[in-house]
C-alpha cells in the first residue's frame, strides 16, 4: 500500500523546484519554435489581413470551394491549370467550421504557412542539430516576400510548399528510423499533393531514388517506393477522368494523360536559357541568411588565403552569371510594390511599368541581389572544400539523393511550363534552406544573418500591409458604386479580382483588358475619356509615401439617381 505522505503539501512544495527545472529545460528546448510562432503572430497583427475580398488568381479557387459548399462536388473551373483538390477541400473544411468566407479561407492558408515554417525548423534541426540555424531557416523563409504575402491570400503556392516540406520531413524519419509509419504518411502527402498540382508526382519520384541509394532494407524500401509511386499515379489518371467528365469548355487545365502536347527540347531549351539566371538568382538571393551562417561558421576552420581564392571565385561567378539580372522577377514581388496590384492600368505598358516603380530602389534592389548571391555562392563553395577536405562519408545519403532529385525535377518543370512567376521559387527556396542547413557544423548564436532577415522583412510585411490596404480601399469604391449608388457592377472595372469574382457567379473569366463596357473606374490615374468624381487618400509603408486611389467616370455617362457626382 503506497504511503499517503507522498500526497502531502509539503511533499509537493518541495518537488516545485524539480518541476520548474524540467518547465525550464521544455521551455529551452522549445524556446525558438514558440519564438517562430510569436514572431509570425505579431507579423500578422501589423499587417491585419481582415476584409471579405478575393486576392490575386484566389476569386477563382473561392468559387470552387464555394461551389463544393452548395452542390457537392469539386469543380476547379475553367481558370485553374492546376488540380485543385487538396485546396479545395482544406478551405471547405475550415469555412464548415468558422463559415464561409474570404477571411476563413485566408486563415486556413495561414495555418498552412505557420505548420511549413514549423516544419523546416524541425527538419533543419534534425540534420544540422543547430536550434539557432534552425530558426534561422525558419524565419528566412517566414520572411521571403513571395512567402508571406502569399501566406495571407487563398493561392496554393503556400499549401504546396508546406506539403513538400512535410513529404521531406516524413521522408527524413523513415530513412532514419525504418518506421513503415512515416512511408505511409509519405504516401498519404504525396497523394495530396498529386490532387494539388499535378507536377507533385515529383515527390514519390524523388522519394524512389532515396530508396535506391539508401543503405538499409534497400529491395523491401524500393519496392515500397515504388508502390506509393504507382498510387500517386493511378490517383491522379482516376481524378483526371472525374474533370474530363465536369470542365468546362476551354479549359486552361492540361490532362497528363491523352493530351495532344508533347515534349519539344527546343521549347524546353528556350525556357532554360531564359530563366535559369532568374530562378538561380532568387533561389541563392532568398537562402543567404542561412549561407551567411554557414560562413561565419566555416571560415575559421581554413586559411585566410583559402578563404579569399573562394571569396573573389564567388564575385567572379556571380557578377559572370547574375550582372544584369532583374532582383524581381514580376507578379508577387516587382519593383517598390508587393502583390499582384491588379488594377486595370496596370495591365498595360505605360511610362513606368508599376505605380510605385523606382529607379533608385531598382539599382539597390540588384546590388544588394548580387552581394547576397555571392554570400550564398561562398557558403557552397565553403562546404563543397570540406567535404573534399575531409573526405567523410555523407550522413543521410538517401535523404539527400532524394533532395538534389526532387530540386532538380522542379527545376526542370519551371523550363516546361509556359507559365512562369517569381511565387513559382517558393519550394526551390525552402528546399535550398534545408540544404544549407543540413551542412551547418556549429550549434552556436549568432544574430549577424539574422539582419539580411530585418531586410526581407520590411518589404514582406509592409509591402503586404499596403497590399491590403490598397485592396480594402479598392472593394470599399466598388461597393459604393455597387451597392450604395446602384451601379450595375459589370459596368464598374475596379481591377482584376472584382470583375472576375463576378458576384460570385458560377463564372470564369470576365474580359479585365478592355474599356468598353465599363462606366467607372477605380484606379490610381485617370483613362482617356473618363474623369474623377471621388477619391480615397492613404498612406504607403513601402515605400513611405502617400497615395491616392480614384473614381473615374466615363465623360459621356448618363447620369442619374445612381451617380456618384
Amino acid at each position: 500500500m503506497k504511503s499517503s505522505a507522498a500526497k502531502t503539501p509539503l511533499n509537493i512544495l518541495s518537488a516545485g523546484p524539480g518541476l520548474l527545472r524540467s518547465a525550464g529545460n521544455i521551455f529551452t528546448k522549445r524556446r525558438f519554435i514558440l519564438l517562430l510562432c510569436l514572431i509570425f503572430l505579431l507579423a500578422e497583427i501589423i499587417v491585419w489581413p481582415s476584409g471579405n475580398f478575393p486576392l490575386n488568381d484566389d476569386w477563382s479557387y473561392t468559387k470552387s470551394v464555394l461551389i463544393f459548399l452548395k452542390e457537392g462536388y469539386i469543380q476547379i473551373g475553367a481558370w485553374p491549370a492546376m488540380t485543385l483538390a487538396t485546396n479545395i477541400v482544406w478551405g471547405s473544411f475550415f469555412c464548415k467550421i468558422f463559415g464561409f468566407s474570404f477571411l476563413t479561407l485566408r486563415f486556413s492558408t495561414l495555418v498552412l504557412s505557420l505548420a511549413g515554417i514549423l516544419i523546416l525548423y524541425q527538419v533543419v534541426l534534425r540534420l544540422s542539430g543547430s536550434r539557432f540555424g534552425a530558426f534561422t531557416a525558419g524565419v528566412s523563409l517566414m520572411f521571403n516576400p513571395y512567402h508571406f504575402n502569399l501566406s495571407n491570400t487563398f493561392m496554393t503556392d503556400i499549401p504546396f510548399c508546406t506539403i513538400v516540406l512535410a513529404a521531406l520531413c516524413l521522408s527524413l524519419l523513415f530513412f532514419r528510423t525504418g518506421n513503415l509509419l512515416y512511408m505511409a504518411g509519405f504516401l498519404l502527402v504525396s497523394v495530396a499533393a498529386v490532387l494539388l498540382r499535378q507536377f507533385g508526382l515529383i515527390l514519390p519520384v524523388a522519394f524512389v531514388a532515396g530508396c535506391l541509394i539508401h543503405d538499409q532494407r534497400r529491395i523491401r524500401n524500393f519496392l515500397l517506393s515504388l508502390l506509393i509511386l504507382l498510387s500517386a499515379v493511378l490517383s491522379l489518371i482516376i481524378y483526371e477522368n472525374y474533370l474530363r467528365n465536369v470542365l468546362p469548355p476551354y479549359s486552361a487545365y492540361k490532362f497528363s494523360t491523352g493530351g495532344s502536347e508533347t515534349f519539344r527540347w527546343d521549347v524546353f531549351k528556350y525556357y532554360a536559357e531564359m530563366r535559369m539566371t532568374t530562378v538561380a538568382s532568387q533561389i541563392l538571393l532568398y537562402t543567404s541568411p542561412v549561407a551567411l551562417l554557414l560562413i561565419l561558421s566555416e571560415y575559421r576552420r581554413i586559411s585566410r588565403l583559402t578563404s579569399a581564392v573562394l571569396f573573389f571565385i564567388s564575385l567572379g561567378l556571380t557578377w559572370y552569371f547574375f550582372h544584369g539580372v532583374s532582383s524581381v522577377p514580376g507578379n508577387i514581388f516587382a519593383n517598390m510594390h508587393l502583390g499582384a496590384d491588379t488594377f486595370y492600368e496596370t495591365l498595360y505598358e505605360q511610362n513606368r511599368p508599376y505605380h510605385t516603380f523606382s529607379h533608385s530602389f531598382a539599382r539597390l534592389s540588384s546590388g544588394a541581389c548580387m552581394a547576397l548571391c555571392t554570400l550564398t555562392i561562398l557558403s557552397l563553395l565553403l562546404g563543397l572544400n570540406r567535404v573534399i577536405t575531409e573526405r567523410k562519408k555523407v550522413a543521410d545519403l538517401g535523404f539527400k539523393m532524394q533532395l538534389l532529385v526532387l530540386m532538380s525535377s522542379y527545376i526542370a518543370l519551371l523550363f516546361v511550363s509556359p507559365s512562369y512567376f517569381d511565387r513559382y521559387h517558393l519550394p526551390l527556396i525552402a528546399m535550398m534552406l534545408i540544404f544549407l542547413g543540413s551542412s551547418l557544423i556549429s550549434r552556436g548564436i549568432n544574430f549577424i544573418p539574422l539582419l539580411i532577415v530585418i531586410v526581407f522583412c520590411y518589404p514582406a510585411v509592409a509591402g503586404t500591409r499596403d497590399y491590403f490596404t490598397v485592396n480594402k480601399i479598392k472593394w470599399q469604391a466598388y461597393n459604393y458604386l455597387t451597392r450604395e449608388k446602384d451601379v450595375p457592377h459589370h459596368t464598374v472595372h475596379a481591377g482584376f479580382e472584382p470583375k472576375c469574382w463576378d458576384e460570385g457567379e458560377y463564372s470564369w473569366w470576365r474580359p479585365v483588358d478592355v474599356l468598353e463596357g465599363n462606366e467607372y473606374l477605380v484606379q490610381y490615374t485617370p483613362a482617356p475619356g473618363f474623369k474623377p468624381v471621388k477619391e480615397y487618400s492613404f498612406r504607403r509603408w513601402f515605400p513611405p509615401s502617400e497615395d491616392k486611389i480614384y473614381i473615374f467616370k466615363r465623360n459621356d455617362a448618363q447620369s442619374g439617381s445612381n451617380s456618384p457626382d
